[in-house]
């Protein structure tokens, strides 16, 4: 039997692809792994999604929860690269 990132039982492997905002992202439960990308390159990161994780099978969800895991990293790396863009000056 196949575990999540948070010990529960899984049957089949599966990542959640949701829109937050103007982005699409993925949530991989397996592992709690978070990627997203702009809208506009939903069929690029679907394609590179299904070649990372060949075993996976991708399914678009309407989840308040992972839209909101999403949406905290989005904001999460604007923040860090923000921060590295004024330790450069």
């Amino acid at each position: 039997m196949l575990k999540d990132w948070a010990g529960n039982d899984l049957m089949y492997k599966h990542i959640y692809l949701t829109y937050v905002d103007e982005y699409i992202g993925a949530f991989n439960p397996h592992t709690g792994e978070i990627r997203y990308a702009t809208s506009d390159k939903f069929v690029d990161f679907v394609q590179k999604i299904l070649k990372d994780f060949p075993e996976y099978s991708p399914h678009n969800v309407i989840n308040k929860g992972i839209e909101e895991e999403i949406r905290k990293k989005i904001i999460a790396d604007k923040i860090l690269s923000m921060a590295k863009g004024k330790n450069r000056d």
